[in-house]
């Protein structure tokens, strides 16, 4: 959407994660980090536009969404919240992530030039360390980009512990629990069953067959 702005580790940092950076047409700027009552990170620059990131999802809610050093985690395959102020009106807002360049998509403002958007994470995104980048057009007309340091995780409940899936990403408490491990134990639930009932039917016809046998027994 914008081929002039930069992108990390070219014409921006690329930030680890918990640290963000902002440059106003190609000058840094600096970039405030809060977090709202909803353990959003609010990411608010000197060019006067502010994004505000979270993770709403009814497995991995945002009051867990923060690791300890205070980087926004997302789960793969699940949505990211991102909305922003400060913006030019009817303009666009687009929203990348790095290493491996991927299009998470675009939005436009409002006529306030506010806006408020869900993305969805690919699962080609792998765990591990990566750069949000979003940008969008000021009120004054200049392009403003900030970079956010972000963790990608994929976690599985496993005998009552939570584990992370690659690049050493941990989780400090259970998140989610995968569906699709509990789908993948049914064909062997299944099997059991369908031996277990067998085997009962088994049983069923040899008493019969027994009880006859001594039944005709002169």
């Amino acid at each position: 959407m914008y081929p002039q702005a930069p992108t990390p580790g070219n014409g921006i940092e690329q930030p680890s994660p918990g640290e963000v950076a902002g440059v106003l047409n190609g000058v840094s700027v600096a970039v405030a980090v809060a977090r709202d009552s909803d353990d959003r990170l609010v990411l608010s620059s000197d060019s006067g536009v502010v994004f505000t990131l979270g993770v709403n999802d009814s497995t991995f809610h945002s009051a867990s969404a923060s690791s300890e050093d205070g980087a926004l985690r997302i789960l793969r395959g699940r949505t990211i919240e991102v909305s922003g102020s400060g913006l030019m009106p009817n303009s666009v807002v687009d929203v990348w992530i790095f290493s491996t360049p991927t299009h998470l998509g675009n939005v436009k403002t409002d006529g306030d030039g506010k806006f408020q958007v869900t993305f969805e994470l690919p699962r080609t995104v792998q765990p591990g360390d990566h750069t949000l980048k979003l940008d969008g057009i000021n009120l004054k007309g200049a392009l403003t980009t900030i970079t956010a340091g972000v963790q990608v995780i994929d976690v599985r409940f496993v005998d009552g512990d939570a584990q992370s899936l690659g690049d050493g990403v941990s989780a400090s408490s259970p998140t989610e629990i995968s569906t699709g491990a509990l789908l993948s134990d049914a064909p062997s639930l299944t099997l059991v069953g369908s031996v277990l009932g067998f085997m009962l039917l088994l049983l069923m016809i040899s008493t019969i067959l027994y009880r006859r046998r001594q039944s005709e027994r002169p």
